[in-house]
């Protein structure tokens, strides 16, 4: 496992949070770090055991190359031993750093392994079909929030298609599709608002607003008086929203972001979306934050580190699972790891402009991602690991509830493959969770969508309050989701589902009913869904009749 870096008072703060165990400290002396690695009789090695040592092993080289073999050096840095619930850490501390580097390693398999290894996301049998059960989840979500959303605001919801799309020769079909898919999630809420004798409104098709070069989705804090920006040639179909007045630091990070400076490294392929922050405060923190582009990184296991609650083990597929079929590499008996985006490609060879010597498709997408469009991979998954993607919107929403309500989050399309100026739905259940609702909502795909489980400032300071604030708004997403599922599943009523997919929302109910204690679930079916790629148009029209 890679180090991750920690500042002072946040290393300091996670021991005690989480009643770390001191076992050996090496001053400066890496000879004495070795003998611990190398020993098997060192009292050390034997205590952190068999298989923690097999991990320290494996990132040992690492170590080295952060301090260097050589004689003693004592003052110049420290290496300490640790140990945690379910885990063992080693952690380095130079003289010149304000940080500690810290790798972690599981005491055990079991710890290691805290996954759900189901035929289905909430079945574990031979009729087993992970697919409808996403569909339903997600539809589920869906039809919840809408629910929510109108009953508490007495307001339509619209859900829109990029106009790009909508008035394409090529892309009739999935118009129709769409505006077909929206008529039926309307009827279906409609009915249940109805049964609730609350006054229904509805549910729109509509168009997401217009594309310029620098546009931006608003994340719109209404606690803070925050408004929804206003249509910038009212009566004009898609058309693009006003520009927010920026602060001077803001305008001029943003110019940055939009003409894609290369001081201002970003993600520009396809789906990049950036994550920037207006920092209006008078005191204190005054700068803009960004650019926050999408970030790959793995799921957390329970127990592992995390300022929130530790979450209900994900969903990882058995090895004999079929689902696996398309993750096989091409030519080889090996597989991608699971959320991979693109994963489910491997098996197809990589295409004609493939510059980056891979030898299938999927990791020729991510490595391309990573290569040749600047996504910043924070992780390397493992096939004992879930791929995550957190999108810039979700970082910079974190940053500017921690920066004060002076302070507006937005998300700016950057590249040129990307000109939809709407939210996907994964990013608009946390954004209504937190308090920030976003312009416009799309029903496109949110591939192995997570949110931050810690501070991540790739070009930034941590704030002193984003631990809590991490916890506070995943708390919050995960109390919504299990409502906003609970709604939806009541609203999926034998009238509004096909029949395909009634055996699946009898199941998915049954799970929450057999694990209603656990306050995570909600939000953990959502993301294991997620990692069954595909549009939400796709799952929500399979799903209603």
């Amino acid at each position: 496992m890679p180090a991750k870096r920690y500042p002072m008072f946040e290393f300091n703060q996670r021991k005690q949070r989480e009643h770390w165990n001191r076992i050996d400290q090496f001053n400066g002396d890496f000879q004495a770090f070795s003998n611990f690695v190398k020993d098997p009789t060192n009292a050390d090695h034997k205590q952190f055991g068999p298989y923690a040592m097999a991990q320290v092993t494996e990132f040992y080289p690492e170590v080295e190359r952060e301090v260097g073999p050589g004689p003693a050096r004592p003052g110049s840095f420290m290496i300490f031993l640790d140990q945690g619930p379910g885990q063992n850490f080693v952690s380095l501390s130079r003289r010149s750093d304000d940080f500690y580097l810290v790798w972690s390693c599981w005491e055990s398999e079991e710890t290691a392994m805290s996954v759900r290894r189901t035929k289905g996301i909430v079945t574990d049998s031979s009729s087993s079909d992970p697919g409808k059960e996403a569909d339903v989840i997600m539809t589920a979500a869906a039809l919840g929030l809408a629910a929510d959303y109108i009953a508490a605001t007495k307001k339509p919801l619209q859900f829109d298609m990029d106009p790009l799309e909508a008035s394409s020769p090529q892309e009739q079909t999935k118009t129709a599709l769409f505006n077909t898919t929206v008529l039926k999630m309307d009827a279906a809420v409609a009915a249940y608002l109805t049964r609730k004798k609350l006054a229904p409104n509805h549910l729109h098709a509509g168009l997401s607003p217009g594309y310029w070069q620098g546009a931006m989705i608003m994340g719109v804090y209404v606690l803070a008086g925050q408004e929804t920006p206003q249509p910038e040639h009212p009566g004009t179909i898609a058309s693009p929203l006003t520009a927010p007045v920026l602060s001077v630091k803001g305008k001029a990070l943003w110019d940055k972001i939009r003409t894609v400076s290369p001081m201002t490294p970003q993600y520009t392929g396809r789906g990049a979306y950036t994550g920037f922050v207006d920092n209006k405060n008078t005191v204190g923190n005054t700068d803009p934050v960004g650019p926050r582009s999408t970030v790959r990184m793995v799921a957390p296991a329970p127990g592992d580190e995390a300022s929130t609650v530790v979450p209900y083990p994900r969903w990882l597929p058995p090895g004999d699972h079929p689902v696996w079929n398309p993750r096989e590499r091409k030519g080889t008996n090996t597989y991608v790891p699971w959320g991979l985006i693109g994963g489910d490609k491997a098996t197809q060879d990589p295409t004609s402009t493939n510059d980056s010597h891979a030898t299938n498709l999927a990791e020729q997408i991510e490595l391309e991602m990573r290569d040749k469009y600047g996504m910043v991979f924070a992780s390397d998954p493992t096939m004992n690991d879930i791929a995550t993607y957190t999108h810039g919107m979700i970082q910079a929403i974190y940053k500017a509830y921690a920066l004060g309500p002076s302070c507006a989050p937005y998300e700016i399309a950057v590249g040129d493959q990307t000109k939809k100026m709407a939210s996907c739905l994964p990013c608009t259940l946390f954004m209504h969770a937190a308090g920030y609702p976003p312009s416009s909502i799309h029903l496109g795909s949110g591939e192995s969508w997570a949110p931050l489980y810690a501070p991540y400032n790739p070009n930034g300071c941590t704030e002193s309050n984003e631990f809590g604030v991490i916890r506070d708004l995943n708390n919050a997403w995960y109390d919504k989701c299990l409502a906003w599922l609970k709604t939806g599943l009541e609203i999926l009523d034998d009238a509004h589902i096909t029949a395909d997919h009634k055996a699946s929302r009898d199941a998915v109910l049954d799970y929450l009913k057999t694990h209603e204690a656990e306050p995570t679930l909600g939000g953990v079916l959502i993301l294991d869904a997620l990692t069954l790629h595909d549009s939400e148009l796709n799952r929500i029209s399979r799903t209603l009749q």
